[in-house]
């Protein structure tokens, strides 16, 4: 085993094909291990440390170091200062596991000594895998993880009591590759791409730049927790916390307690808005609004969209389409126009009931829109069937069909008119 000793200048120390010992001591130094199963010791300084071939033993000592494990497993560890591992994996066709809460990597055959990494003192961990099927749980530190092809599962730390879900901490760069993967972020990483593939990329309401990539994409933000009001707005791509996204060709959005402004897009969007009184707006696709708790305002738009109020006092209005409204708990608004009934199908209204307050809106009408002005035409536009009352705006191709409820169940107070 040979043994090499650097000065207290900045050396560059090069192993032998035999085990080495390899020590820096003082200013900057670059040390590569060569051939063997070698030991090398950055000491003071910001110094580099590679191993290309081997299974090596990396500590970086006092200094801001950069530690390379190319290929090769081993052990790192940073030391005093900010520390970097760089692990280049790309070579390999085999699944990479990585868990950057126990600190550990292992590639190939698990039951191979040689293909394990373990690292300790590490501020920022940069990350290449191939082409296997990857599973990547980032840690707590600045994350940069790169994935080759292959359908892999990226996130971050895998919190208790999740059923195995993961999640990221710090400020992550996620850049997936190739294959239909499956990306989720708790924390609030800083750019994350899903490259070609059907990806999956679940994240919080961070500031944050967010790409599908090719493929049939899905984004969704969770954050359920938020008391602050905030507005996603999927048409232009961007959300009041600072997050830009596009390509993506389905959005779920579930937000907290504030109150919200959800605004749907060209996309499949689930809009989600939690406690606080939040106005929900569909887009041009066929969409899936939920108020949740408070007072909201639901608008289907185009498509045909799926509406439910939660608790509250809601309003609903379906838009374009075969639209389904459901008001949930208290006094809900059901809500049609002169221009919607023009460009509607049949909308069909789930949980009417007279005895919670719910009313049904009619406002904006003009001549040709409908023969509906007042309580008297709407009771001679209706008439019962085996699903419910069938309101007629324009024969039996538009109007509203309100389920389990018959013609005897309403009154003139159920049902309002607007300019």
């Amino acid at each position: 085993m040979a043994k090499i000793v650097g000065t207290d200048a900045n050396d560059t120390l090069f192993g032998t094909d035999e085990n080495d010992n390899i020590w820096g001591l003082g200013a900057n130094d670059t040390l590569d291990g060569g051939l063997g199963n070698d030991f090398l010791y950055g000491g003071a300084g910001n110094d580099g440390l590679m191993s290309f071939s081997g299974y090596d033993e990396l500590d970086g000592g006092d200094g801001d170091d950069r530690l390379e494990l190319n290929g090769t497993g081993g052990v790192a560890r940073g030391g005093a200062g900010i520390d970097t591992l760089v692990i280049n994996l790309s070579g390999t066709g085999n699944r990479v596991t990585f868990n950057g809460m126990n600190r550990h990597v292992t590639f190939g055959d698990p039951a191979e000594t040689d293909n394990h990494i373990f690292y300790r003192g590490i501020e920022r961990l940069e990350l290449t895998t191939g082409s296997g099927k990857d599973i990547v749980e980032g840690g707590t530190g600045d994350d940069v993880i790169s994935t080759g092809d292959g359908a892999d599962i990226i996130g971050g730390q895998s919190l208790p009591n999740t059923h195995n879900q993961l999640s990221s901490l710090g400020a992550d760069v996620i850049d997936a590759g190739a294959g239909n993967d499956t990306i989720i972020d708790r924390f609030g990483a800083n750019h994350l791409s899903g490259g070609s593939g059907d990806d999956s990329i679940t994240t919080t309401l961070s500031s944050a730049e967010l790409d599908g990539g090719d493929g049939d994409d899905t984004l969704r933000f969770e954050d359920a927790d938020r008391t602050d009001d905030v507005t996603v707005d999927v048409v232009n791509g961007v959300t009041s916390t600072g997050t830009a996204f596009h390509n993506f060709e389905r959005v779920y959005a579930h937000t907290g307690s504030g109150n919200d402004t959800l605004l749907g897009g060209l996309s499949r969007d689930n809009l989600f808005g939690g406690n606080g009184a939040d106005r929900l707006f569909g887009g041009e696709n066929n969409d899936y609004l939920y108020g949740e708790g408070d007072d909201d305002r639901l608008e289907g738009g185009a498509g045909v969209d799926s509406l439910s109020g939660g608790e509250g006092d809601d309003h609903l209005s379906g838009g374009d389409g075969a639209d389904r409204l459901i008001g949930g708990e208290g006094a809900d608004t059901f809500h049609w126009s002169g221009f919607e009934v023009r460009h509607s199908s049949i909308d069909h209204i789930v949980d009417f009931d007279t005895q919670s307050g719910d009313v049904i809106e009619l406002g904006g009408f003009y001549p040709g829109d409908t023969n509906i002005y007042n309580f008297d035409s709407f009771v001679a536009a209706s008439h019962d069937t085996e699903e419910g009352l069938y309101v007629a705006f324009h024969g039996e191709t538009e109007g509203i069909l309100i389920e389990g409820v018959s013609l005897a169940d309403l009154s003139a107070d159920d049902i309002a008119f607007t300019l």
